[in-house]
């Protein structure tokens, strides 16, 4: 399945410091979630992996990894613009709209419903409880 990863829980998730962005990450690192992300978003997970407060607990050979990784997700290229409060975040709802996936975030202020239009934004343990519920999202199937 195909995710949209907004920066502050991607960070938490790869720093383990909240229990449930942690699982996101883990079912990130396993395969069963893709990240979709578009040049913009690749820059802002540079940005956040290089800030002092995250590179600390990260060696660089790690950093990289990660950058690495990310790089092989779900290139998308946007077409349609989308206004969320803040302008540096619209790249992440903009990407979900492209990829019709899941945005998932742990502050609603940052993209409000009304202006997200068909895209859905899940905070981490609504994602989870939809994803492992019956009938809920669809986990992708073996390859």
């Amino acid at each position: 399945m195909i995710v949209v990863l907004d920066t502050p829980l991607l960070i938490e998730g790869l720093l383990a410091t909240d229990p449930l962005a942690a699982r996101i990450a883990d079912l990130v690192r396993g395969g069963r979630l893709r990240p979709a992300l578009d040049d913009r978003m690749l820059r802002a997970y540079e940005a956040a992996l290089a800030l002092p407060a995250v590179a600390r607990y990260l060696l660089p050979v790690e950093r990289e990894r990660i950058v690495r990784f990310l790089r092989h997700g779900a290139r998308i290229v946007c077409t349609d613009r989308i206004e969320v409060p803040d302008p540096a975040d619209a790249c992440f709802a903009e990407t979900a709209l492209a990829a019709e996936a899941p945005l998932l975030t742990a502050d609603f202020r940052r993209f409000p419903a009304e202006r997200c239009g068909r895209t859905r934004v899940f905070s981490p343990i609504r994602f989870l409880e939809e994803y492992h519920h019956p009938g809920g999202l669809t986990p992708p199937r073996p390859a």
